[in-house]
């Protein structure tokens, strides 16, 4: 399982979630803690199967570096995914 091999490797890698938003990459990426609150809301069940959003002592981590991999990625199937809708819609 390639998930678990990642995950067991990259504990030491866990850093809250709020922690990561008040980063240089943070600050980069959400312009407000709300947000980054909203983004993983939204996003939060396809972050956990991606293995990069984990819940532990009651807060929510994420998995660095490869959260950042997989943000991006997200965000650009969502765009590929809409756009393909959208010229779908055009074209009927």
């Amino acid at each position: 399982m390639e998930y678990m091999e990642n995950t067991a490797h990259s504990i030491q890698n866990l850093e809250s979630f709020q922690d990561f938003l008040n980063s240089p990459e943070g600050k980069r990426l959400f312009t407000n803690k709300h947000s980054g609150d909203w983004f993983i809301r939204t996003h939060r069940n396809e972050l956990i199967k991606a293995g990069v959003l984990v819940k532990f002592l009651g807060r929510l981590h994420i998995i660095r570096p490869i959260f950042e991999t997989a943000l991006i990625n997200l965000i650009r199937e969502k765009t590929i995914h809409s756009i393909s809708s959208n010229l779908d819609n055009v074209n009927e």
